[in-house]
């Protein structure tokens, strides 16, 4: 009777582990090979988010105690902030130069010679080897009187203006005077059909010009200290002819002739201060052909001058 109650328990206990084995094995079974429900999904995408938190406060610690480990072994100066550091222990060391300050000192001086000349204002002077073209004479009555030659002449200007960075605009008056060729009056004189022929020509007039422009360039640096012009010009230019040889003996008529005119200029600058520069210059003086008593001249110009910024 007793090894029959033994026997039923120890049968009663290895049921019970068997039954306890196999719903652990299909417990696991079920969670490894079966899709998990939605409120088992959600309580693992929280628990994943809830350890991502964790590491990212982790990781906002362990930022926060670097700055104040590195900010505690020295201190910047603030009103020297680029040029020196000082240490918690006092010894200055200059600091390293931000990229670009000790690589480019050129760029640096452009950036100053610009800054120097920004919305200033300008009073230039110049003086000029003017090379007039070639024109023709009327005579007054429908007809031709000849070619001209103009020798090389001489003028000055003057101009007033203001500089805005690379562009500078104003107002340039210009003068000149040139003296015609003996040599086209002679063979105006021997061409001539009438009976007072003059044989020999002591003088040959000379050619008076003056002109005011609107002026507006272009200024581009090659160096701290050198820059080119683009310049462009608008104007009217008023001119005669005085002085001439036959004009009591064939009774010419007035040789003055308005007209507009215009400029096309390259000129390189040399600054010798930050209130003086130095100029060269070539100019081209155009007209488009305008008639009157006498062709319109186009020039040439080399000029040299100054100008002085205030």
């Amino acid at each position: 009777m007793k090894v029959s109650i033994f026997l039923f328990i120890f049968l009663k206990l290895f049921l019970w582990v068997i039954q306890a084995f196999a719903q652990e094995y299909s417990s696991s079974s079920y969670d490894r090979y079966v899709p998990l429900t939605d409120r088992a999904f959600d309580l693992k995408v929280d628990n994943l988010r809830n350890q991502v938190s964790s590491y990212e406060e982790r990781l906002r610690r362990s930022r926060i105690r670097w700055n104040q480990l590195f900010q505690s072994q020295f201190k910047f100066d603030e009103k020297n902030s680029t040029n020196e550091m000082n240490f918690v222990s006092g010894v200055k060391k200059k600091a390293q130069s931000r990229p670009g300050e000790d690589q480019k000192p050129e760029n640096d001086n452009i950036s100053s010679l610009q800054e120097s000349l920004r919305n200033n204002y300008f009073l230039g002077f110049t003086v000029a080897a003017i090379n007039s073209q070639e024109t023709t004479l009327y005579d007054g009555m429908g007809g031709t009187l000849g070619e001209m030659e103009i020798d090389l002449g001489k003028g000055a200007s003057v101009e007033f203006g203001r500089r805005l960075q690379s562009i500078s605009f104003g107002v340039k008056y210009v003068i000149s005077i040139s003296d015609l060729s003996k040599d086209s009056w002679y063979q105006i004189e021997t061409n001539r059909d009438y009976d007072d022929k003059v044989d020999y020509v002591s003088k040959g007039g000379q050619f008076f010009s003056q002109a005011v422009f609107l002026q507006l360039s272009y200024i581009q640096n090659l160096t701290p200290w050198i820059e080119l012009d683009y310049g462009i010009g608008l104007g009217y230019s008023f001119n005669a002819m005085k002085d001439l040889p036959l004009a009591e003996e064939v009774n010419l008529p007035d040789y003055d002739m308005d007209y507009f005119v215009y400029n096309l200029g390259l000129g390189a600058k040399f600054k010798m201060s930050p209130k003086f520069s130095f100029c060269l210059s070539w100019k081209y003086f155009g007209t488009g052909g305008s008639e009157g008593s006498f062709d319109a001249v186009d020039a040439y110009l080399a000029e040299v001058g100054a100008s002085y910024y205030f």
